[in-house]
């Protein structure tokens, strides 16, 4: 059975969280703040980066 994550901590540590998140470059995914992404295609159009990092993951190949 699948289990919904927890809400976010009310104590502090979610605005902690974001911040040492924000620093390092991810951006949070709305609506999930749980979710947080770095190089991917949501990430390239919340920074308006011209491009993601890296793609999808192609079987049998190794970088």
């Amino acid at each position: 059975m699948l289990r919904r994550p927890d809400p976010p901590a009310t104590d502090g540590t979610t605005a902690l969280l974001t911040a040492a998140l924000s620093a390092a470059s991810l951006v949070n995914c709305p609506g999930r703040w749980w979710h947080w992404s770095y190089g991917d295609r949501h990430w390239a159009c919340t920074t308006e980066a011209p491009h993601a990092r890296y793609g999808a993951a192609v079987r049998g190949t190794r970088p």
